[in-house]
Parts: structure tokens; C-alpha cells; sequence
């Protein structure tokens, strides 16, 4: 069985002072803050080419428009350069990362495979950058609060019962640092909560909810990261209490979420290291369906390089090593790889002219023997950038969902149907993209791609609708297939005065396969839309974004909809969405006070079983900073 991708991408930037990869889109700290953002996922409000889909607003599936979140999210997580693995059920959600936002330096989003530090993200990374923290003592942080109106609740499709209206927050982060020259210590502190469900609709929904106190998720999360002499150690946890939305089982699990990960690094050239470990559990609390799934799921990945410098040109080797296991069930069933990997990139060209740099590694998953490939030419003046990855290695290089099944895993005695039990032992991705930039003030970016893939193997799901109950039943297979995706996208950024910036924006992605699999898996096909920046002094700014999201729906909702229209609403091909932040400053940068309202335009409608939609959105959130040291306020 064979699946074959086939990506054609076509970027069109006109920017102004903004750093872009090839499709790579940078938002700094004032994007966030100048944006509202509370939450990680709040970043999807400010992409541009990735999309993504939540049942109770508060986990988004996130995948760059083009790929599937549902089956097989496979985009990576950088924090400060080292890879951390969110996969959960075959899930990343990025709210349970133990983080704080204020101390979020830039966020970069690549929609298109990526060399970072050795690591080929072949599906795309998102990445984090900390701040660094200023000499002396500080101390910043923010906190907010908002309701949601127009939410049809956890995967709840009907038109009676009242509007629903939900409570984001309180959310709040702080950290705490202080910084000498060469060296730094940091602490910090996350809380959230999301109460998904206003207890007046609640006998109307899923019976799970009956067996909670309150409906509602609640987040906390403790921190600490360092540096001395060119030693950094970075470690984290997060506790979730959970309503945990399962894809596979068209069900929600109340669950405690626990997240951990340690990094620890150094970058002397002679001899580095990095070192990351991440650990996430579910543990199933009591519910009246005696519904459980318990994993734990624990990542550790080592690597070792060296550079040596060969005049104007260098040559780095590197060589890493990673152990994981999953461990499920109360019988600990249990699921463990290990993969070894030695990598050589060769850098050869002066800043001024044409550069290049190549990078090859082999790889040992299981057992199997894989090989990557990584290559880019570029020339900053000229402004070419041209990249090629080839990549055959085996599944089991990471842990899917697939694979689990295979193993015997069935979270909540979820039905599985496997169309194909052998399993191939590789699987393959070919890529090529190929950028031109032009331009000082206004610049013009073009780029286009072309990705093929081979023996990828997803799970497809089939629901049906109870409407007696209001909840989904639902069924997965294990299939291979095989398609092709074109994608082709366009950005301009203009700033029209000193205080006046608009950008606008379309990316537009079409799958076409024989196979029902791969078309299945592909809901978000086109986004459209535009943002403006007004900020007439150094005190007050506004920033508003429209967009069109074009989609389509699960056959199975559009069914039951046409069959029984006064009881399901469906819905439209695409939605119209506004947002618009309001922000006042306060003695300098000491404080900020912002107001955010989001909107569907279109009408109350209500999203697919894999996905609800909030109406209208409305938050406050205050920002602070304060530093006591040689080097001012912040």
C-alpha cells in the first residue's frame, strides 16, 4: 500500500520590515501582546497558513492548512531549539505546554519542512523562542477573563435548549527572573481554567457530565530555566484537569493530564550537547460510562555535535540517540523503540554570495535502517532560497496511533477495523521548494513546492449522530492511501503610514485522491483574509483581522442534518471571522489593559463533529512588567 503526496506551493509576500522564511511566518512578543493572546492556541487567530479544530474551545487540533490535524499531526515543537513531543492519543495540544506567554520572545510557524539544530521537522514546527531575561531583578505577567456566547457545547449540534454561554479564564501567568551578564535564573507560574458548558444547558449534553462537579478544565503549571557560562537547563509541569475530546471514539474521557519536559544544552562549537525529556500521562477519572484510558507516554532524545570551521566554510557532525516508551492500560501494555541517528551537515559560502548547506544522517528505528536527506542553496542579495529533503524511515520513529492499534491499544474499547495489518516498514517523504524574494521596503516573495509521500499509513474515522443523545458513535479503520495535495498561497504587508499597517493574505490548498481515506482527512481547504495595525502614539494601538475559512463537513453530520433539519443546524461552506483587539498602555511599558471580541459573521452556525465553533468571544486581559536593576523599566 502506497501513499503518495504530491505538494505544488506558490507563496506571494510583499512585506515590510517582517522576517519570513520560505513559508515561515515570525510573530514577536508585540504581535502577541498587540493581538490579546492568553492562550498558545490564541496563535491560530494570527496565522496565516495553518488551521485547526476544538470541540469545547479550549484543545485545538493545529496542522498547516493542507494537512490533516485529525489523523496524524505531524509538526513538531521547538522551545529555545530543542524538540519537545506533545503527542498524546495522537494529539499535540499546545495549552498544555507548562509555559508562561509573557515570556514568550517570538513564536515562528513553519508550514513547510525545516532544518532546526540537526532535527528535520518534515511536517512542519512550530517554534519558541524565549526571552531573554534583562539584568537585574523583574518581574512579569499577565491575567485575563472572558465568556463565549453561541457555543453549541462538546460536539452538540442541536438548536433547542437556549444559547450557550461559556467562561474562558481566569488566566494568568507570571515570571520571575534575575540577570546578570552572563548569566540568568528564572521562575515562573501558569493557571487557566475553561468552564465548557453554562450548567443551565447541562442535562442536554453528553451524559459524562453529569458525573462532574463542573463542567470545566482547569490548568496549572510550575517552571524554572537557567544559564551560567554557557550552560542553560530549562524544566517544567503542567497538571490538566481534563475533558478530553477522543477523534477515535467521537466520546469525551474525564482525565488528569500531567506534562513534563527537561531540556539541558550547550552550544560550544567544539562539543555541544542537548538533552530533552517529556512525559505526559492520562489517567481516567470515575465517570458513570466506566469509560477509561490510562497512558503514559515518556520521550527522551540525546544529541551530540561538534563544528569545525574550515575558514569561511564549517562542518558539523552530530549523533543522537532517543528512547520512548507508552505504557497503557491497567494490564501495562507496553510500547518501547528506541532509534539511534549520526547526521553531517557541510555549510559552504560567504554571507554575500551563494551559499549552501547539506545535511545528511542515518537512522536506526527499531531495527530498520532509514536515511534523511536535507539540502538549501540560497543567496541572501539575490534573495533565492532553494530547499530539498528526502526522508524514508520507519514508522516507528514515532509513535502513532496506528502503530499503538496494531499493538493492541484501545483507548475506552474504542472500535478499530484494519483494512491493512501489515504495516510498511518505511515510509518516505520527498520535498522541494523553491523561493525568490525581492525588495527593500516592499518586498516581493515567491515561492513553490512540490512533496511527494509514500506508505503513510492514518486512521480514518466514520461517525454516526444519536440524536437522542447527542453524541457520536464512532468507528476507526487503519487504512494506507494514497493522494496529492496542491497548495498556493499569497502575503502582502504594507505599511501605508509611520502609525497605519495592513496585511493581506490567502492560502489555498486542493487534495484530490482516489482514495476515500486521504480525502476524508481534509476539512480546511482555503483561508482568505486580512489584519490592520492603527497606533497613533506610543500608548493606544488597534488591531483587527478578518477572515474567510472555506471548509467542508463530515458526510455523516451532512446526512443526519438533511434528514432531520429542524433538529441539526449545518453548516455553511465556509465562515467569516473578526477579530479586533483594543490595547491601552500605562506608565510606559509598565501595564497594559486590552480588550478582545472574536466573531463568526455569518450566522450562529455550528461546525462538524470534529470541531464546534464559538460565536462570539469577548476578553480583558491586563499585562504587567516591572524590573528593578541597572538597565531600567521595562
Amino acid at each position: 500500500m502506497m501513499l503518495c503526496w504530491c505538494r505544488t506551493t506558490l507563496c506571494l509576500l510583499i512585506a515590510a520590515g517582517t522576517t519570513m522564511g520560505v513559508c515561515a511566518q515570525v510573530l514577536t512578543a508585540e504581535d502577541l501582546t498587540r493581538a490579546g493572546v492568553l492562550r498558545l492556541s490564541d496563535i491560530l487567530e494570527l496565522a496565516d497558513d495553518w488551521s485547526g479544530s476544538s470541540t469545547e474551545g479550549y484543545h485545538w487540533d493545529i496542522a498547516p492548512l493542507g494537512t490533516s490535524w485529525e489523523a496524524s499531526p505531524e509538526w513538531s515543537l521547538f522551545i529555545d531549539g530543542q524538540l519537545i513531543s506533545l503527542r498524546a492519543l495522537n494529539r499535540q495540544s499546545l495549552n498544555t505546554v507548562p509555559i508562561a506567554l509573557s515570556e514568550i520572545c517570538e513564536i515562528r510557524l513553519n508550514a513547510t519542512p525545516v532544518l532546526i539544530n540537526g532535527v528535520l521537522a518534515h511536517g512542519g514546527a512550530v517554534q519558541i523562542t524565549m526571552c531573554k531575561s534583562p539584568n537585574g531583578l523583574s518581574l512579569r505577567g499577565q491575567v485575563g477573563a472572558g465568556n463565549e456566547t453561541g457555543d453549541p457545547g462538546p460536539y452538540k449540534y442541536t438548536d433547542r435548549g437556549g444559547s450557550n454561554v461559556d467562561r474562558t479564564g481566569p488566566t494568568a501567568d507570571g515570571a520571575l527572573s534575575v540577570s546578570s551578564g552572563n548569566w540568568h535564573y528564572r521562575g515562573m507560574v501558569a493557571a487557566d481554567e475553561h468552564h465548557v458548558t453554562d450548567p443551565r444547558i447541562r442535562p442536554r449534553v453528553l451524559q459524562l457530565y453529569r458525573g462532574e462537579k463542573d463542567a470545566r478544565i482547569i490548568y496549572r503549571a510550575l517552571g524554572f530555566d537557567g544559564s551560567s557560562s554557557g550552560f542553560t537547563v530549562n524544566a517544567a509541569t503542567s497538571w490538566t484537569e481534563d475533558l478530553l475530546f477522543t477523534p477515535v471514539m467521537g466520546r469525551e474521557i474525564p482525565v488528569d493530564r500531567q506534562t513534563t519536559f527537561v531540556t539541558m544544552y550547550s552550544a560550544r562549537r567544539l562539543l555541544g550537547y542537548s538533552i530533552s525529556g517529556i512525559s505526559t500521562s492520562l489517567t481516567t477519572r470515575e465517570n458513570p460510562e466506566l469509560i477509561f484510558t490510562d497512558i503514559v507516554q515518556q520521550r527522551t532524545h540525546a544529541r551530540l555535535h561538534s563544528m569545525i570551521s574550515l575558514g569561511i566554510n564549517s562542518i558539523e557532525f552530530g549523533a543522537a540517540w532517543v528512547f520512548a516508551q507508552a505504557q497503557f492500560g491497567p494490564e501495562e501494555l507496553r510500547h518501547t523503540l528506541y532509534s539511534y541517528r549520526g547526521d553531517a551537515t557541510l555549510s559552504l559560502g560567504p554571507p554575500d554570495r551563494l551559499r549552501m548547506r547539506t545535511m545528511a544522517a542515518l537512522s536506526l528505528d527499531d531495527r530498520i535502517l532509514g536515511y534523511e536527506l536535507f539540502s538549501r542553496a540560497w543567496h541572501d542579495r539575490i534573495g533565492l532560497d532553494l530547499r530539498v529533503i528526502l526522508r524514508n524511515r520507519a514508522p516507528a520513529a514515532e509513535m502513532t496511533f496506528a502503530d499503538w492499534a496494531t499493538r493492541g491499544f484501545r483507548p475506552g474499547n474504542a472500535e478499530f477495523r484494519f483494512m491493512d495489518l501489515d504495516l510498511p516498514r518505511r515510509r518516505s517523504t520527498y520535498s522541494l521548494d523553491i523561493a525568490w524574494t525581492a525588495g527593500n521596503q516592499v518586498k516581493l516573495y515567491l515561492s513553490g513546492g512540490l512533496r511527494r509521500l509514500t506508505n503513510h499509513v492514518r486512521p480514518r474515522m466514520h461517525a454516526l449522530l444519536d440524536s437522542t443523545r447527542t453524541r457520536l458513535h464512532a468507528t476507526t479503520d487503519i487504512v494506507a492511501a494514497s493522494g496529492q495535495i496542491a497548495r498556493a498561497s499569497g502575503r502582502i504587508h504594507m505599511p501605508l503610514t509611520s502609525q497605519f499597517t495592513v496585511k493581506l493574505y490567502g492560502v489555498y490548498a486542493y487534495p484530490w485522491s482516489d482514495a476515500d481515506a486521504f480525502r476524508s482527512a481534509w476539512y480546511h481547504r482555503m483561508q482568505i483574509g486580512g489584519q490592520a495595525e492603527f497606533h497613533p502614539n506610543d500608548r493606544f494601538s488597534l488591531n483587527m483581522r478578518l477572515r474567510y475559512v472555506g471548509a467542508t463537513t463530515w458526510s455523516e453530520f451532512e446526512e443526519a442534518a438533511a434528514g432531520n433539519p429542524e433538529f441539526y443546524t449545518t453548516r455553511l461552506p465556509g465562515a467569516v471571522y473578526l477579530h479586533l483587539t483594543v490595547q491601552k498602555r500605562f506608565w510606559g511599558e509598565r501595564l497594559r489593559l486590552s480588550a478582545t471580541m472574536r466573531n463568526a459573521l455569518d450566522h450562529a452556525h455550528l461546525a462538524h463533529p470534529a470541531g464546534a465553533r464559538t460565536h462570539a468571544l469577548f476578553q480583558v486581559a491586563m499585562r504587567y512588567a516591572f524590573q528593578a536593576g541597572n538597565a531600567g523599566s521595562s
